[in-house]
């Protein structure tokens, strides 16, 4: 099997950290070139945004090794505190809270994209309300304090933004489980709420109870994920 470290050479606690300058608020495992990045998307705008330098991000509390990550964002009108804290080398969680609405708060949607340099294969268990991948021999975990309200799946982070900014959140076209794409997408509305992500190299080795992937939504809300149990591969 092959092994996909794209660096080896990084002390591992410093693996997960925001090695993006472009996107402040991503967060990198660098060793497998797997990104975790925050966009929001305004509905009063039509307008998506990664939160680039600028008034829209605010640094706050920070580590060296980033194992404590605080910042503001804000997107027209909505702020949100928003963080990093890694419970391990391998395991990081994200969390975020509303602290001021812009407008109603279902037109406001927070996304977490997961992206890799490779074209690694996500496959998404709405059972468990997790995705998983394998890089080589390491597998990662990832899910939602609660289930997802949907998981899409685009070419890039381009074409995410795209699909929100040309047809609003309430389009859920990119609801294709069986499309072989690079970036798989878990959407969530706002909130105070987070999501987990564990980098390990055997299967089973998750720390999480369900060994998944997945980040949250509004409660009450069911997922995009028809078929009831069936595993479904991206």
């Amino acid at each position: 099997m092959a092994d996909l470290l794209k660096h080896t050479t990084i002390p591992i606690e410093r693996a997960w950290n925001t090695w993006d300058g472009e996107r402040p608020a991503e967060m990198v495992f660098l060793p497998l070139g797997l990104r975790v990045t925050p966009m929001a998307y305004a509905a009063s705008t039509k307008r998506a945004t990664f939160f680039p330098p600028g008034p829209g991000l605010r640094f706050g509390e920070r580590s060296v090794d980033a194992s404590r990550v605080r910042m503001g964002l804000s997107h027209a009108g909505t702020a949100l505190d928003f963080g990093y804290d890694k419970a391990g080398p391998f395991d990081l969680i994200g969390h975020w809270k509303a602290t001021k609405l812009g407008e109603w708060g279902l037109r406001f949607w927070m996304v977490i994209a997961l992206s890799s340099e490779d074209n690694v294969p996500w496959t998404y268990d709405p059972e468990t309300a997790t995705l998983s991948a394998a890089f080589g021999h390491r597998h990662v975990a990832v899910r939602g304090f609660e289930p997802p309200l949907l998981v899409t799946a685009h070419e890039n982070l381009q074409g995410l933004s795209a699909e929100y900014e040309q047809n609003g959140y309430w389009d859920i076209a990119g609801c294709q489980f069986y499309r072989q794409l690079r970036t798989d997408v878990v959407r969530a509305s706002d909130g105070a709420t987070g999501f987990e992500i564990s980098t390990r190299n055997a299967p089973g080795g998750s720390s999480f109870s369900s060994g998944g992937i997945a980040i949250p939504n509004s409660t009450g809300v069911p997922p995009c994920a028809s078929g009831g149990n069936v595993r479904k591969t991206l």
